[in-house]
């Protein structure tokens, strides 16, 4: 149990903070481990990391944090062979887990997976992409914006 709390307190928990700073930094409205968001009273604890929301309309982009190792048994042969294989994984059994519920109330989701060698997830990439542009409607702008977050 002592890895994984380790994993948690000095990665997981760092990471969210990361990405709640940019999203915040970006101008979009964050909660963070907000509790009773789902409607579904089976699984009533199920709390994203964050939920990011525009100025404007009600639909909200549920995020939550995958820390992903490509050395685990399950997935370190095919991590060997393709760059970023652990974390489409973790996107993969994240998606699975959460689209259900984030779909049915008209809600978006985006798994945030980072794999121990440093490689980041698309959903990842593309959520940052997305908090850059409304950041800034200038390339240079969002261009300066990724950089200074995918180096946090």
């Amino acid at each position: 149990a002592g890895g994984w709390h380790n994993r948690t307190v000095f990665w997981h928990n760092p990471l969210v903070d990361v990405w709640v700073g940019a999203a915040r930094s970006g101008g979009l409205k964050v909660l963070k481990e907000q509790s009773g968001l789902f409607e579904s009273t089976s699984h009533s604890k199920k709390r994203p990391d964050a939920s990011i929301k525009a100025d404007t309309g009600t639909v909200t982009t549920h995020v939550d944090v995958r820390t992903c190792d490509p050395c685990l048994k399950d997935v370190v042969r095919q991590a060997g062979q393709q760059q970023g294989y652990a974390a489409r994984k973790g996107e993969a059994k994240k998606d699975d887990a959460w689209l259900c519920y984030t779909e049915a109330q008209g809600d978006f989701f985006r798994a945030i997976c980072h794999e121990s060698a440093g490689t980041i997830g698309g959903s990842a990439l593309a959520l940052l992409e997305n908090i850059a542009a409304h950041f800034s409607s200038s390339l240079p702008q969002r261009n300066a914006f990724r950089t200074y977050w995918l180096q946090r």
